[in-house]
């Protein structure tokens, strides 16, 4: 099922888009989606890490080391994400 909606952008955003959906042929409704798509799996991605976070705020050392080098792949992650 789809909704349509209205949206508002900035005139900068709005030609950058149309660039790249001329350039890629993908239809902007389908980009418009893809992007909200990622951006909201980024901002749960980012809510998990949070919450990660507080669970494991107070832990031993060798916990610690495991936290932080899950937290750095999943930052990685992230930033590839956001490419």
């Amino acid at each position: 099922m789809t909704v349509k909606t209205t949206i508002s952008l900035p005139e900068e955003i709005f030609e950058r888009m149309e660039r790249e959906v001329k350039e890629s042929g993908t239809p902007r409704s389908r980009f418009v989606a893809e992007a909200l798509d990622e951006r909201l799996q980024r901002l749960e991605s980012e809510r998990l890490l949070a919450l990660y976070n507080e669970a494991y705020a107070d832990d031993d050392p060798a916990e610690k080391q495991l936290r932080d080098a899950t937290l750095d792949y999943y930052r990685e992650r992230l930033e590839r994400e956001g490419e």
